[in-house]
């Protein structure tokens, strides 16, 4: 096992290292123009086609291209020059973007965010490849923690604020400005320096041999098969339980917007205040304990929801939820960053997360139909409990604890 390394470390650490600084300023920048399409994009389509289908279609083929092309995506992210896959997939999600607002009819729109969205997923599994080596392993897990703080304060402040815009100046120029915002990430990306492959090769990609090869990887690696397992756990169960609060809040708390706005603000605090503590915390825990010790938690903190009624005590449980979740999943991606080689991380990585995805996805459709027979509450608890169970079975079964046994 590869353990983390103590360094009393801040993050201050990391905005002395000027290429993380270039990628991470274009970054910002870009999640900024990601809140506006957030925003705009399904009210653009829903106002262009008046078809609600084609507005189901924009989330869902959002999520294809992990599951299906992602693996392809690491291979190539393992293969090619990091810098030009980067800028290429920044450039086409901002031609997607251009596409759809020039589409006439509801499949040439989804066809040109479904272009976008395989970008995001190659622009993603590129910056996974080289960002360990940018920071260096000791300073990744701020590194880690920092970005998820960026996303979740977009969700929550940039959003909002996008509202605005949106409503000032109409979606389609709010399309446009995240367009820029492309660019401008771009000529950042183009600034810094990216560390790439040991080797980049020149000749055609074998995409099975190189995909078998990170799957070989990961199924030897005992204890980064673990970790995946402990990830696909959470998938199945926690994830899924995300799209039943809107029917919990509105049918059995009879509650309405504003209250289901509150429920994912404290989620997204959730997250934001996890990232900051499990940086500390990992410190003094084993990482695979604190992994399945906040699995656990997390879904401890789901019981509640099966008898009480009371608004504000389930927001708080929702906000430890979330906590403990959170801190779960910084661990997780730390870990996958110091098992897997710089030579392997972007086919492991992507292979890795396609089943991560797919159980995700599973999770969300499974448990919404199993929410309309058992209903919303019945669910989330059971799901929790579930997800308690296994963490709980998970700590017996540790390569870790095995080891132990071995040697007593």
């Amino acid at each position: 096992m590869v353990a983390m390394e103590k360094h009393g470390l801040s993050y201050f650490e990391l905005f002395r290292n000027r290429n993380y600084v270039l990628l991470f300023v274009g970054q910002l920048i870009s999640y900024g123009g990601d809140a506006l399409s957030r925003v705009a994009l399904p009210l653009y389509v829903y106002q262009s086609t008046g078809d609600i289908h084609a507005l189901g279609g924009v989330f869902a083929l959002q999520y294809l291209p992990w599951v299906f092309l992602g693996p392809i995506s690491g291979v190539i992210a393992d293969r090619k020059n990091r810098k030009v896959l980067l800028i290429g997939a920044v450039w086409t999600e901002a031609l997607g973007l251009i596409g759809a607002l020039y589409s006439r009819t509801s499949w040439q729109i989804l066809i040109c965010i479904f272009i976008g969205a395989v970008a995001q997923t190659l622009e993603i599994y590129v910056r996974q490849a080289f960002m360990p080596d940018v920071v260096g392993l000791e300073h990744y897990s701020r590194a880690v923690s920092l970005n998820i703080i960026t996303i979740q304060a977009t969700d929550v402040v940039g959003v909002a604020i996008a509202g605005w815009v949106v409503s000032m100046v109409g979606p389609r120029l709010a399309i446009l400005l995240d367009v820029l915002s492309f660019v401008i990430n771009s000529v950042f990306i183009l600034a810094a320096h990216i560390p790439q492959p040991k080797t980049i090769s020149t000749a055609k990609i074998q995409i099975w041999k190189d995909l078998a090869e990170g799957l070989s990887f990961l199924l030897r690696n005992s204890m980064l098969a673990f970790v995946v397992v402990i990830l696909l756990l959470r998938g199945l169960t926690m994830i899924g339980t995300f799209p039943l609060y809107v029917d919990f809040i509105e049918s059995v708390l009879h509650k309405g917007a504003f209250e289901f706005g509150l429920f994912t603000a404290v989620a997204s605090l959730g997250y934001v205040l996890s990232s900051i503590l499990t940086v500390h915390l990992e410190k003094i825990f084993h990482p695979i304990r604190f992994l399945l010790t906040s699995t656990a938690l997390s879904g401890i903190f789901l019981l509640p929801f099966l008898f009480i009624r009371e608004f504000w005590i389930l927001l708080g449980f929702r906000f430890l939820s979330s906590l403990c979740f959170g801190a779960g999943n910084l661990i997780a991606n730390v870990q996958i960053a110091h098992l897997v080689p710089s030579e392997l991380r972007g086919r492991v990585n992507s292979i890795l997360w396609a089943f991560v995805k797919l159980s995700q996805s599973l999770s969300s459709s499974g448990l919404s139909m199993l929410a309309g027979v058992w209903g919303a509450p019945m669910v989330i608890s059971t799901s929790g409990f579930i997800l308690f169970l296994g963490a709980c079975v998970l700590c017996v079964m540790s390569p870790q604890r095995r080891a132990i046994n071995k040697i007593a």
